[in-house]
């Protein structure tokens, strides 16, 4: 059965919007880096699928305040 785990800063469910989810670590550390360098607050959960691949154990998901949301979107697709 999957788990999963929120870290960093929370935000409350009703003030939240997802912005990445997926299964790669590469991608869910450049979001990151993204974040942290324009200096927006994140939340992300880890759920482990189990499986032996390593790339496609887990699933990322990347949270932002809503009020950055838009900012955040943009600066993730670029």
């Amino acid at each position: 059965m999957p788990r999963g785990m929120f870290l960093g800063d929370r935000i409350p469910f009703w003030n939240r919007r997802e912005i990445y989810v997926g299964s790669s670590l590469e991608d869910f550390n450049r979001v990151r880096n993204v974040l942290d360098e324009r200096k927006i607050k994140y939340a992300y959960r880890e759920i482990n699928m189990g499986g032996w691949d390593f790339n496609r154990k887990f699933m990322w998901y990347v949270y932002v305040h809503k009020n950055y949301e838009e900012e955040a979107a943009f600066l993730v697709r670029r």
